[in-house]
């Protein structure tokens, strides 16, 4: 949910498949040296995805032995190792999240160009948001698939928001400059409102 600062709890579990207490007894040796793991970070694709995490501490290790039942086929000795993956989130801070608010940074300077050149605003605000569907593209494609919302999810979805919000923003000027041009083409004394919707829109959209 918390991806990419998030921490994944996983498990390990030893049994026996059909020997029970009886026949077999499963346990951890005390006293056995210090117990910890670590994540072989390699290029090949089976384990590529570990290199995201942190290695094992000892302190993040979990041991219990313990007695499982089943009705029909007895108790049987269980051996359960609990462990935290904890991801390395430097390179999503570098590579997505930087690269976002550059992003927003340029989208809100289209609030200082000049209104009536259109054409400037509408490709720069065009490119804008072309290089915003790039970069959340590129990310999604060695994000992990999962079924449920992540909060690099609700990240993109605010910033396509405020990447839309200034092209709509440009639309509703256009508009009102257009509606404030033919009522009131003879009446200078009257305040141009898209000037107002303008300075409103750089005040609120940082």
């Amino acid at each position: 949910t918390y991806y990419p600062f998030d921490t994944q709890h996983c498990s390990i579990i030893f049994e026996s498949y059909s020997y029970n207490v009886s026949d077999v007894k499963l346990y951890f040796i005390k006293g056995s040296g210090n117990m910890g793991a670590e994540i072989v970070k390699t290029d090949t694709k089976a384990t590529k995805p570990l290199n995201e995490y942190k290695s094992i501490e000892t302190s993040d290790l979990d041991v219990i032995s313990k007695i499982q039942s089943y009705d029909m086929f007895g108790n049987f000795t269980q051996l359960f190792i609990g462990f935290k993956l904890k991801r390395i989130f430097q390179s999503e801070v570098v590579t997505v999240f930087l690269p976002l608010n550059a992003i927003i940074a340029l989208s809100y300077v289209t609030f200082w160009v000049d209104r009536k050149a259109i054409a400037a605003r509408c490709a720069f605000g065009v490119n804008i948001t072309l290089t915003l569907m790039v970069l959340i593209v590129n990310t999604y494609h060695d994000v992990p698939k999962v079924a449920y919302i992540r909060s690099i999810d609700v990240i993109f979805v605010v910033s396509i928001f405020f990447v839309l919000s200034a092209l709509m923003e440009f639309a509703l000027v256009l508009n009102i400059e257009k509606m404030y041009t033919k009522r009131n083409a003879q009446d200078f004394r009257r305040r141009n409102p898209a000037v107002l919707v303008e300075k409103f829109a750089r005040i609120v959209y940082p």
